[in-house]
């Protein structure tokens, strides 16, 4: 189901609650550059326990675990384009294999100043070119649109110039 359907059925929809959260509460250690995406990398099985957690408790919506997973991220960890798209495929593979039909799939995007892992995702204090953010985004946008996945979020963007060029 795509998003705009679910919300025009629904006078009201339940997100999934806090993926980071639940992962620390399974004992998964987030502090890395990758946060809940090095989950991912190295734990997959938790990540499809927490969203079979968030269907059970009645999650209308449920986010893919890739707030910080962006090509650049990856990439400064040595991963290769390869092995970052078999993650891309955890990402979708852990959340469909706990869904139902009713459910909306979003793919978590998080802004630039997350790749930087320096908390500007949150102050905004990182100016990039239009073309320089579009570089940036573009390889997730076409990642998730290619892996079927056609409704997504960009969390926690701070940067009104960054918002634009999304745009």
């Amino acid at each position: 189901m795509r998003l705009l359907d679910k919300l025009a059925q629904s006078r009201a929809v339940v997100l999934d609650g806090g993926l980071a959260t639940t992962l620390e509460s399974y004992g998964c250690d987030l502090n890395t550059s990758l946060w809940s995406s090095e989950v991912l990398r190295t734990e997959v099985e938790k990540i499809e326990q927490a969203h079979q957690d968030f269907t059970h408790a009645g999650a209308d919506i449920v986010l893919t675990s890739t707030y910080q997973a962006s090509f650049p991220t990856f990439k400064k960890i040595g991963l290769t384009d390869h092995e970052i798209c078999k993650l891309y495929d955890n990402a979708i593979y852990s959340i469909k294999n706990v869904t139902h039909d009713n459910q909306v799939i979003v793919w978590s995007l998080g802004p630039y100043g997350a790749y930087l892992s320096d908390g500007s995702e949150y102050t905004g204090a990182y100016d990039l070119t239009n073309a320089d953010y579009y570089q940036f985004h573009y390889q997730r946008i076409d990642a998730l649109i290619t892996r079927g996945i056609h409704d997504f979020v960009f969390e926690t963007t701070p940067s009104f110039s960054e918002i634009k060029a999304i745009v």
